[in-house]
């Protein structure tokens, strides 16, 4: 992050947190909630990289168990606090 410092005190105030992560960390320390999601490896996606270029990537196994990739959690928690723009079938709709 630009500023971590300026994220955690926002975080510190906020009404709720809400984690997205494949892993158990730190996030527990201040977030309500954290979801369970599966790993880059396991989903389609795209990310900036430190050039500032878009870089799309694939799964390269099947997600393991009832794991889902993040935009399909973020996807379902739209469609049920029907949040408009949530109604997208792919990482590339979502982008």
């Amino acid at each position: 992050m630009h500023n971590p410092q300026q994220a955690m005190a926002a975080m510190s105030t906020a009404d709720m947190v809400v984690a997205l992560s494949a892993y158990k960390h730190h996030a527990t320390d201040y977030a309500d909630v954290l979801l369970p999601i599966g790993p880059f490896s396991e989903t389609s996606g795209t990310f900036v990289n430190t050039e500032g270029l878009v870089q799309s990537f694939k799964g390269a196994v099947k997600p393991l168990g009832e794991a889902r990739p993040a935009w399909k959690v973020l996807r379902v928690l739209g469609n049920l606090l029907d949040v408009p723009g949530f109604d997208y079938d792919s990482s590339d709709g979502a982008r």
